[in-house]
């Protein structure tokens, strides 16, 4: 069956206003759309590599864009002294995200008895959250922002294949929206510059941010829970949170006319702080083996120079 003839419309608009002389309001909406990938479309059509065993999943040259909607309300103010503070709330509503599908085919001589999964349309996800920011561009002494967010992102799928790993596992289809891969709940960032005495300055850039979200299902053959009571939900715990510090301290030296010297002390996660970068299902740092790459960047620092002629 050839595939069918797509077009999209895709409006966005933007409006802001003065609500005094120091605050502005700002609304913008949008539909956007975003292409599958060729591989997604084209992938796997011989059907004589699936029926031979060669793979089991196949392209969809009828796949849709998928759409989303999103809309965002924000107020900015002016509190003098080059302070700046700005309050924003957004919503996006995605439909038609690829997932995969498994099949039986009615077809026995096209895939065997084995059955196939196909790409198809079928999640939705839906994310929505606010941001607080306060910075200063310019003035001595103190410039940067600091802000706060906290988001939600909720869907049916996590990436493009887990239906097909969720039937190759025996696990059930999700069909009720779960706690996405990317929810990071609350994230705080100060990045700051501070002008120092013998004309150096400091940066400093803190980053916090909550726990993502991970699937804990023990089991000791990766397929049967250690609990039989135990039903099966993506993304059902959440990592430890995450803390990083870093500090550079420069000082410039003007050599001659037009010369310039940099010298700097670089540090990065100055607190050695152990960020969880990844657990397994049974909640395990790094896994079975306790792998060390589990962990961020620890401790680092570099101190240099940098000239410019």
């Amino acid at each position: 069956m050839p595939a069918r003839v797509k077009y999209h419309i895709s409006p966005r608009i933007g409006v802001s206003f003065p609500l005094t002389d120091r605050s502005f309001f700002f609304v913008n909406y949008g539909l956007y759309v975003q292409y599958p990938l060729f591989d997604y479309l084209y992938s796997g059509l011989n059907n004589v590599s699936i029926s031979d065993g060669v793979t089991a999943l196949r392209g969809n040259p009828d796949l849709l864009a998928e759409r989303t909607q999103a809309w965002e309300i924000s107020v900015r103010y002016d509190f003098g002294w080059d302070v700046v503070g700005s309050v924003a709330y957004y919503n996006k509503d995605t439909r038609d995200q690829i997932d995969t599908k498994t099949f039986v085919p009615t077809n026995s001589r096209i895939a065997g008895d084995y059955g196939f999964a196909e790409y198809v349309n079928n999640p939705y996800a839906f994310a929505n959250g606010f941001e607080l920011v306060i910075g200063r561009a310019k003035g001595k002494w103190l410039r940067g922002s600091l802000s706060y967010a906290h988001t939600q992102a909720r869907g049916l799928s996590d990436y493009q294949d887990q239906g097909l790993n969720y039937a190759q596992w025996g696990f059930p289809l999700v069909n009720s929206p779960f706690n996405l891969s990317w929810d990071q709940r609350h994230t705080l960032k100060a990045d700051l510059g501070f002008d120092l005495p013998l004309a150096a300055t400091a940066d400093v850039v803190w980053q916090y941010h909550s726990g993502r979200p991970f699937t804990f299902f023990p089991s000791a053959d990766g397929f049967t829970a250690d609990n039989p009571k135990r039903r099966f939900l993506p993304n059902n715990e959440r990592m430890p949170s995450n803390n990083l510090v870093n500090i550079k301290v420069s000082r410039r030296f003007r050599l001659r006319k037009r010369y310039t010297l940099d010298l700097f002390v670089d540090s990065r996660n100055i607190f050695d702080a152990r960020n969880v970068l990844w657990v397994d299902a049974s909640g395990r740092t790094g896994g079975e083996l306790a792998d060390p790459s589990a962990y961020g960047t620890p401790r680092r620092t570099v101190v240099g120079f940098r000239t410019e002629l």
